[in-house]
This record gives structure tokens, sequence and C-alpha cells, in this order.
């Protein structure tokens, strides 16, 4: 099922007279990675990633990003996709983008917003009880909050700033790769393994 899902996205890539170095340029996605898209490959990287793969290549050839992640998850299982309920799309990147998530503000909220000059994939386990996951364009950005630490996973990590509270953090990342830290209002700790949500 994966290979039929990669003739898809190769199928359209042709129809849109694209080139994978002309996608490479676009989506600013390594070509080594998008060959292995092309080929069927998806153990390339961890599935977040990949995922975040797929909706930019899938936006970059007017595809819907939403509905080829739909997809790649039912190809995955061995599974033809059928069609779910309509899901709300991100909003375009052509300007600076916020999809930050409303959050009741409170004197002891911590506020982390994402800024993107690239597009990169982010990971957040807020105060360690709840998750988000979400892909930045380039020029957009993302706020979260917490009560009282951030840990991310932010890939690309050279293509993103950060601030808590709209103050400047000093985040140190680099082009292409990923970087795990831990964000509270002592500062920032880089981590050596993905954070994830723990047993309580």
């Amino acid at each position: 099922m994966l290979d039929k899902f990669a003739d898809e996205l190769r199928e359209q890539r042709e129809k849109s007279g694209l080139t994978l170095q002309q996608m490479a340029t676009k989506t600013r996605i390594d070509i080594k990675f998008l060959e292995a898209i092309d080929q069927g490959n998806f153990a390339f990287l961890p599935d977040l990633y990949v995922k975040a793969f797929v909706k930019q290549y899938s936006k970059t050839i007017g595809l819907d990003e939403n509905l080829m992640i739909k997809k790649f998850e039912a190809a995955k299982e061995g599974k033809e996709y059928s069609q779910a309920p309509p899901v709300i799309e991100e909003e375009p990147a052509d300007q600076i983008v916020d999809d930050s998530t409303s959050v009741p503000i409170s004197s002891d909220s911590l506020y982390l917003t994402f800024f993107a000059k690239e597009t990169s994939w982010v990971f957040v386990v807020l105060d360690n009880n709840r998750t988000q996951e979400f892909t930045l364009s380039p020029n957009s950005k993302f706020s979260v909050a917490a009560s009282r630490e951030f840990k991310a996973t932010v890939g690309n990590s050279g293509g993103v700033t950060l601030q808590m509270n709209n103050q400047a953090v000093d985040f140190t990342g680099r082009a292409g790769s990923v970087r795990y830290f831990k964000l509270d209002r002592n500062g920032i700790v880089y981590l050596n393994t993905p954070p994830k949500l723990e047993q309580q």
C-alpha cells in the first residue's frame, strides 16, 4: 500500500511539472528524503518527521495535505483510505501566520512562541500532561502555553527561533538537524533523547 501511496505522490508531482531538485528547492527538504518518498521508502526517519515531509510534499504539488496524511496512515496499516469527515486545514503561510492555540490567560502561565524562517516540524510536551505537534511553514509562528515547563523536539532546528513570554530564548539550532530541549523559568536545557509524555 505504501508503494501505491508513493505512486500517487510521484504522479501528481510529475503532472505539476516539478523535478525532485525543484521540489527540494521549494520544500527545503533534502533531496535524498524526496527520493526515498518517491520510491515508497518511508522508514528513513521517525514517523513524526516523515509525516511533516509528506504534508509539505503534498502541499507543494497541490494536494490536500491533511487528506494525504490520512492516506499515509491507512497505507502503513495496509489499508485503502476511506473518506473521513473534513478536517480544518492549516492557514496558508504566504504572510506571517499565527496558528496559535487559544489558551486561558493566567498570571503564572508560560507562553512559548516558535518563529520559523524555514519549514520546521515541532513536537512539544506541555507540563508532562499533554502534547502538541505541528509543522511550521516559512515565515510563520505558533504559540503554546504551559504552567511549568516545555519539552520539545524541533526538526530543522536551525530554521527556528524562540520567545518565551515575549523574551528571546537563547536557542541554538542546526540547519537540517533535530534538537531536543527542556525550557522553564530557569532557562533552556538541551536533551540527548526525544522528550515524551511520561507516566506520572
